[in-house]
């Protein structure tokens, strides 16, 4: 979808808006029967590339549920895409889905997909800058964790939940600038 977002421009006027688009990384088509991914990667780099000939700021979601795949194979995924478009994407959602009763490792490759992502040199912004964390009151663990190896941009989609971030920044010494 697209959202408008307020972004500078090339003479650091921060009164220009662009739209942005979230562009949904769908990882069930990670590999065809082959084990290629070529299909997945030329898509994705096509969406891209229009939304960034047009201008748009976009961001990359990325589901982490019971059927995420490798993060080692997601971040590689990822990184083709983004070097095939010449570093166009401005941010990577990671979205907690949470996971079923009898799963348990759900936060664990959120955490290992966060660190493959972050070690990523590409062009553009560096990796680190570009990673958005899913904070909701089901997720306040990987926040916690995220933060502490670097994470610095979190989705809010609960007002409850800013309260138990701030205390999380607080205690690792760092601090939340709220706009």
């Amino acid at each position: 979808g697209l959202l408008p977002c307020s972004t500078k421009d090339k003479t650091n006027n921060s009164n220009s808006s662009k739209l942005s688009v979230v562009i949904d990384y769908d990882r069930s088509d990670d590999v065809d029967e082959d084990g290629n991914n070529d299909v997945l990667n030329a898509t994705l780099r096509d969406d891209m590339q229009k939304h960034v000939a047009n201008n748009l700021n976009t961001t990359l979601s990325i589901r982490v549920d019971d059927e995420t795949l490798d993060p080692m194979t997601v971040a590689v995924n990822v990184a083709t895409t983004i070097d095939n478009v010449g570093g166009g994407c401005d941010f990577l959602w990671l979205r907690n889905c949470g996971s079923s009763p009898l799963s348990t490792n759900v936060d664990d490759v959120f955490i290992c997909l966060f660190e493959e992502l972050s070690y990523l040199d590409l062009t553009g912004s560096i990796m680190k800058s570009r990673l958005m964390i899913d904070a909701s009151l089901n997720n306040l663990d990987i926040v916690e964790e995220a933060m502490n190896l670097g994470a610095n941009k979190f989705v809010i989609d609960n007002d409850n939940v800013v309260d138990k971030i701030e205390a999380i920044a607080h205690s690792q010494g760092k601090t939340i600038l709220k706009i």
